[in-house]
């Protein structure tokens, strides 16, 4: 994670968390490969990408590990599909 913006995603994270969303943050600064790779190995079905580009914008890129699509939208909107996915299962 680069250190520019480690603070927003802690933020983004906590945001997350108190909506009842599971959430995992990488502390070791591993590069964007491997944390895909750990993403993967662990069977985590989204990765939240939280860049400078992104913290600008306010508007962040989550993927679906399993299609490869990805999206970018506001941290309201992905509260919102993700308590909306969770109402159907």
């Amino acid at each position: 994670m680069d250190d520019s913006v480690r603070d927003e995603a802690v933020k983004v994270a906590q945001k997350l968390r108190s909506a009842g969303i599971s959430v995992e943050t990488d502390v070791m600064a591993r590069n964007m490969k491997k944390q895909l790779d750990y993403v993967n190995r662990s069977k985590i079905p989204y990765a939240l990408f939280v860049g400078p580009k992104e913290v600008k914008k306010r508007k962040y890129t989550l993927k679906e590990m399993s299609s490869g699509e990805q999206a970018s939208m506001s941290l309201e909107r992905i509260v919102k599909e993700f308590l909306k996915a969770r109402a159907k299962s």
